[in-house]
């Protein structure tokens, strides 16, 4: 789940927007995030990144797939290991 990224970890994301809230499941590697925007003019990609930026307290990057639901991010000043623990955390 995730890796070095020289500024932070980098870490793969299936996202399903419109759903009724907010949340992150995590199983093994596999990180789903249910947003609550629809996949329209950004909404979602914009939730995604102001919740993750205020999980982890640091800058949130969208590195790809900013029209897919598979993204992959960039959080800055983290590492893998600790990008896990966070998540478990949140998950569920």
């Amino acid at each position: 789940m995730g890796r070095e990224g020289g500024r932070g970890a980098i870490v793969d994301l299936y996202v399903k927007p419109g759903s009724g809230s907010f949340r992150i499941e995590v199983s093994g590697d596999e990180i789903t995030v249910f947003c609550r925007s629809p996949p329209e003019g950004g909404k979602a990609n914009l939730e995604i990144i102001k919740q993750l930026t205020k999980i982890f307290g640091s800058e949130v990057v969208l590195i790809s797939g900013g029209k897919s639901r598979v993204k992959r991010v960039l959080i800055t000043g983290s590492t893998p290991e600790q990008v896990r623990a966070v998540l478990a955390a949140h998950s569920g």
